[in-house]
């Protein structure tokens, strides 16, 4: 933990981060403080919390939100606490405060069992009617805006990075923010009617656990073509590439809370014991926080 937290630990040392600590007697008993942004724009990310159990209170907690608060809706950006110790108390607080709750889980799949993904039987149909396109041969906001569809009712909608009100996700993920892309593995498939869907895999190198294990960073269908076995053949392909390819997992992180959880757990992916537990609450639109 200690390896893991030195470069913070010397940002904040050396006031190269925004941070602000509340003292009791002279020693520290709440803080907080923002991450450095790592060339995205749209959010601030924080964490915040007490030294002690016994140091922790509403009062504290409030000063602390209102700060990071203060600062989200003049830059208008989403606030995400991604981190907070010592203040489970907090909770039900933040929730009356419109903040949303995001319990993501790291789950994994052996790729030896790629075949279980899809009955072969209903391979051909699809094959035959679709096509594999690369994601740099396709308009990007074409992909964005489907993309946009496609997480209108998950609660990880609000992870959408923007630029203004425009959806940037795609290009943020295509450009190695979490990872170079693997190219067979992470495709569009297409048919005559248009975007079926898409999935972009990493090489895993920016995970601190389970590095260098591929990364399945963004996997979405069309809401308009759903139900139609599309999700699972581009994942039974993704997955099967990635076999050819001599890997031997795959991992992910996935909201708990959302359908997309229980899609993987019936194709056989195993949680880890990773998990991460956020709020967020969005300030980057006229609505600023609503």
């Amino acid at each position: 933990v200690r390896r893991l937290f030195q470069p913070l630990i010397e940002m904040l040392n050396s006031n190269r981060v925004p941070s602000k600590v509340i003292l009791n007697k002279g020693e520290i008993a709440a803080y907080s403080y923002i991450l450095p942004p790592v060339g995205i724009r749209d959010r601030i990310v924080s964490s915040m919390g007490f030294l002690k159990d016994e140091e922790g209170n509403v009062s504290r907690a409030e000063n602390m939100l209102e700060w990071l608060e203060a600062k989200a809706r003049s830059e208008k950006k989403l606030l995400i606490l991604d981190g907070i110790y010592n203040a489970s108390f907090l909770e039900q607080d933040l929730l009356k405060k419109g903040y949303i709750k995001i319990k993501r889980v790291k789950m994994s799949f052996p790729l030896n069992q790629y075949k279980n993904i899809l009955d072969e039987e209903n391979i051909g149909n699809i094959e035959e009617s679709t096509e594999i396109v690369n994601p740099v041969n396709i308009n990007p906001d074409l992909i964005s805006k489907i993309q946009e569809e496609a997480y209108a009712s998950n609660p990880d909608r609000i992870l959408l990075f923007k630029d203004s009100i425009k959806n940037i996700t795609y290009n943020i993920l295509l450009s190695g923010y979490y990872g170079k892309i693997l190219s067979s593995p992470s495709f569009v498939l297409v048919s005559s009617e248009g975007i079926l869907g898409s999935i972009l895999v990493t090489d895993g190198s920016e995970e601190v656990t389970m590095k260098n294990i591929p990364l399945i960073v963004d996997f979405f269908t069309n809401p308009s073509f759903r139900n139609a076995g599309n999700g699972s053949f581009i994942l039974y392909k993704s997955l099967r590439n990635l076999f050819l390819l001599g890997f031997k997992k795959v991992q992910l992180w996935v909201n708990e809370n959302s359908p997309a959880y229980n899609f993987y757990m019936k194709k056989g992916f195993q949680r880890e014991r990773d998990e991460n537990i956020t709020y967020m609450k969005d300030f980057r639109e006229s609505n600023q926080g609503i």
